[in-house]
């Protein structure tokens, strides 16, 4: 899991390398917020409540291209994919 995570991390910067600023921003933004989300949930307190990930606002998805869609099904294809020992 963790593999493609770092992987989608990776592209997900080098999709975003010749961004403008403004939408440069934005991206930044998100990518700390998710940081910061990350990092609580990952503190002593965070583990004890057993809790990592938040659910994706719906409405959110509207906003989204058809393009960062697809990225999302792909992610969720591979992230429930089974373990291979």
């Amino acid at each position: 899991m963790r593999y493609v995570g770092d992987n989608y991390v990776k592209d997900e910067f080098r999709r975003h390398k010749n961004a403008s600023p403004e939408q440069a921003l934005v991206f930044l933004k998100e990518w700390t917020e998710y940081c910061v989300c990350l990092a609580k949930q990952l503190s002593n307190k965070g583990i004890a409540k057993g809790v990592v990930g938040k659910d994706l606002n719906p409405a959110m998805l509207d906003n989204f291209h058809d393009e960062q869609l697809r990225q999302l099904l792909d992610l969720k294809i591979e992230a429930e994919k089974p373990k291979v020992s």
